[in-house]
């Protein structure tokens, strides 16, 4: 799951960010994996692009 924010809500989405990793969601926040210099659109297609789901135990 990708957690967006706008300047001065860094603090919630860090917060929110670390809820859902607590929860075993596996999470991109900017301020987390993102480095100066890396390509925005680059990476946030990436975090957009669908994965694929494991299969359910049979």
């Amino acid at each position: 799951m990708s957690v967006s924010h706008a300047g001065r809500d860094q603090g919630w989405a860090e917060w929110i960010a670390w809820q859902l990793v607590r929860a075993d969601v596996a999470v991109e926040l900017a301020c987390w994996d993102w480095q100066a210099g890396d390509d925005v659109g680059g990476v946030v297609d990436v975090a957009i692009r669908p994965r694929a789901r494991p299969a359910a135990p049979a």
